[in-house]
């Protein structure tokens, strides 16, 4: 025990921490206890790793000690809120206690960045790699490439970059294709698609005050508008000019307007110089009341030439003559008991 009470008070002090300390009644603070913690990394992506998959990559990191929750946050710097610089947990996205987390469709040849977070259970806060500040990038690579065929807005070639929310239809009517559709009301987010052939086609749910977007083909920095505030109509339909034969992207912008969407995507194949041969058609009143039979000649996918039949039927209607390729687009498709071409 102390015996030297007339000390100067600060010797007396520092005397009494030692013998408590080596009396036992005092312990150091543990490892886990928040000040004497010890720091977590990221793993994978590796810090500026390229080529990285753009269909849903995942993010990984290594585990802390007592952990009550991971939340991490991406950003590329094209996006609006680059929430990996704003020292506010709430901002981000929590992750629960795994160390691990799948991310959404990304851009094509883009470089993002990331940063991971642990809320601990002594309620002090860390950040993976020591700091904030202490983020690691990663650059996509180019997306896998779909040819001929048609690819609902939930196909994974979609990336989709914002705010856009998916949909489900459940009504009576033709309604979109798929009965999915993908809808955005936040400027300006945007969406692309990579595919291989000749031409291509978007489809949309045309309503009263929907918005406007702008449609990119590749590189090309003047937009085409696409407006789709009109009548009700469902799967109306915006083509693109012919297109050479290869690799492309479609990117579509939301500019301006209430809200806009996407409902499905159809990709032609290569240029085809051979137009089918005409078609013979007709119509007769149907068994049940307000239907309507349609008969028409199978032709030919290259002028009537045996053994080529045509690879879709695509039928449409409208209460006004059909005569010309606007008329076409603003006609009413048909996607119910449609027959394959034989």
């Amino acid at each position: 025990m102390l015996t030297h009470f007339k000390k100067a008070n600060l010797t007396f002090v520092l005397l009494l921490i030692i013998s408590l300390c080596l009396s036992g009644n005092v312990k150091a603070a543990p490892e886990d206890s928040g000040l004497y913690r010890a720091s977590f990394t990221k793993k994978s992506p590796s810090n500026n790793a390229t080529g990285v998959t753009v269909s849903q990559p995942t993010l990984q990191w290594n585990s802390a000690s007592n952990v009550f929750r991971y939340v991490y946050c991406y950003y590329s710097y094209d996006l609006t809120s680059n929430v990996c610089d704003i020292n506010d947990k709430s901002t981000w996205k929590s992750n629960g206690t795994s160390t691990s987390v799948q991310l959404p469709n990304l851009v094509p040849n883009k470089k993002y960045y990331w940063q991971v977070g642990a809320k601990l259970n002594d309620n002090s806060f860390i950040y993976a790699d020591g700091a904030l500040t202490s983020k690691w990038a990663f650059t996509t690579g180019s997306a896998p490439s779909v040819g001929e065929g048609i690819y609902d807005n939930t196909h994974s070639n979609w990336t989709y970059t914002g705010k856009w929310v998916a949909s489900t239809y459940t009504g009576t009517e033709t309604g979109p294709y798929n009965k999915t559709y993908k809808e955005s009301g936040d400027i300006p987010d945007y969406a692309t698609f990579t595919f291989t052939g000749s031409r291509v086609a978007l489809y949309y749910i045309q309503e009263p005050e929907r918005g406007v977007m702008n449609i990119y083909m590749d590189n090309s920095t003047t937009p085409i508008a696409l407006d789709q505030s009109g009548p009700l109509t469902w799967q109306k339909m915006w083509m693109s000019g012919a297109l050479a034969s290869g690799t492309h992207t479609i990117k579509l912008v939301y500019v301006s307007g209430k809200s806009v969407n996407i409902d499905a995507i159809q990709v032609y194949a290569q240029a085809d110089t051979i137009a089918p041969a005409a078609i013979n058609l007709s119509a007769a009143a149907g068994t049940n009341a307000g239907t309507v039979v349609l008969n028409w000649t199978a032709v030919g996918d290259d002028g009537n030439t045996a053994g080529g039949a045509a690879k879709n039927y695509f039928v449409r209607y409208s209460a006004t003559q059909i005569v010309t390729e606007t008329d076409w687009n603003n006609a009413s498709a048909v996607t119910n008991g449609i027959p394959t071409p034989k």
